[in-house]
């Protein structure tokens, strides 16, 4: 199963919960699925990178920004996270940064040909989340319920296949003498 784009999509959909009329208000229920899609995933094609210009003590963050995984000084040291109260104020840390981040998913709506990678590496994710909420829509209780379980399986495999793909041939060496 593999969406071409948005329209695909949309058709999908339809057949899956059985009522044409979820089309009036598709943009609108693509859109509920994605925020809980953002929420919810943390993948590797997420990751962004910007520099993060601070004064102040204060940054804007990219429009983007959905979670930070990392910020860097100029020499690629890592800042460890402090709360906030202990940066407000602070302009002894005020320059450049470089921000590693993960990014919202990117909006499937607005054209019917619009496509992203979350479509095209896991369409099922796409496809469950986006009829779970037009079965809510439809007051379809027993539908929504059983799209929720089979979004619920297919955001575990999207996970699943993320972190085999980032860590199958991660290698842990313990430095020093070991028993």
């Amino acid at each position: 199963m593999a969406f071409a784009d948005y329209l695909d999509l949309r058709t999908a959909v339809i057949e899956q919960v059985g009522d044409a009329s979820v089309v009036d208000v598709f943009d609108r229920l693509t859109k509920l699925a994605e925020v809980y899609l953002t929420r919810n995933l943390r993948m590797s094609q997420q990751l962004s990178e910007t520099d993060l210009v601070v004064s102040g003590g204060v940054a804007s963050l990219p429009d983007d920004f959905a979670e930070t995984f990392g910020v860097y000084d100029r020499n690629g040291y890592e800042i460890n996270q402090q709360t906030l109260q202990d940066l407000q104020g602070d302009t002894s840390r005020d320059g450049t940064y470089t921000l590693q981040y993960y990014a919202k998913i990117p909006t499937l709506t607005g054209a019917p040909t619009n496509s992203n990678w979350l479509l095209e590496a896991h369409p099922d994710v796409y496809l469950y989340s986006v009829a779970y909420e037009a079965a809510k829509h439809l007051r379809d209780t027993e539908s929504a319920q059983a799209f929720m379980a089979l979004r619920e399986d297919a955001v575990f495999d999207a996970r699943g296949s993320d972190h085999r793909t980032r860590y199958s041939r991660t290698r842990v060496r313990v430095k020093g003498c070991t028993p």
